[in-house]
């Protein structure tokens, strides 16, 4: 700090009165600290450190975007990888109710459904396979069993009053998609 020209008042202690209304002995200093991206430094100018700068920051920019393009293009490829396994997954349960229904959809084809018991029996049985296709349908997708085990299926979400159900796998139902 040599050669550092200051200028202050002549009288210190009035004008600090005037301005804190108080002797400046009084006043307690509190430094703040110091901040971790200030330039500090007063001999190099402001404009000879951003243009010394200037190639890195640019490069810190390019590095940033392609990062940004990278994480965009990783969450694209997750939820592609997601979307598979949730379809891996619905098949292996379509697989597995369609081995069950065969052997047993006669049986509860029988079912009265105005009979309490009977008509919670088939309620039992279906509730799993019910509780699937909804799970899929809030995630747009649906399966199906067989004829005779979906038109059951559907009777009985009708009688519960599960409609919106309903409607919701006939809509999933009618989209096509094509695999290459």
């Amino acid at each position: 700090m040599d050669n550092l020209e200051l200028s202050y008042p002549k009288d210190t202690n009035n004008f600090f009165k005037q301005v804190y209304g108080r002797n400046i002995d009084d006043i307690d200093v509190i430094l703040k600290p110091e901040r971790i991206n200030a330039i500090v430094d007063t001999e190099i100018g402001y404009k000879k450190i951003i243009g010394e700068t200037k190639e890195l920051l640019n490069e810190i920019r390019s590095t940033h975007e392609e990062l940004l393009m990278g994480r965009d293009k990783v969450k694209t490829e997750k939820k592609c990888v997601n979307d598979v396994w949730k379809l891996v997954q619905m098949t292996d349960a379509q697989i597995r109710y369609t081995e069950f229904f065969e052997e047993n959809i006669d049986y509860l084809l029988s079912l009265d459904l105005n009979d309490e018991s009977q008509l919670q029996e088939l309620e039992i049985t279906l509730n799993p396979v019910i509780k699937e296709l909804e799970m899929y349908a809030n995630n747009g997708m649906t399966f199906s069993i067989d004829e005779k085990t979906d038109a059951l299926i559907r009777r009985l979400l009708l009688l519960k009053g599960k409609k919106h159900l309903v409607n919701k796998i006939d809509e999933i139902i009618k989209l096509e998609y094509y695999i290459e």
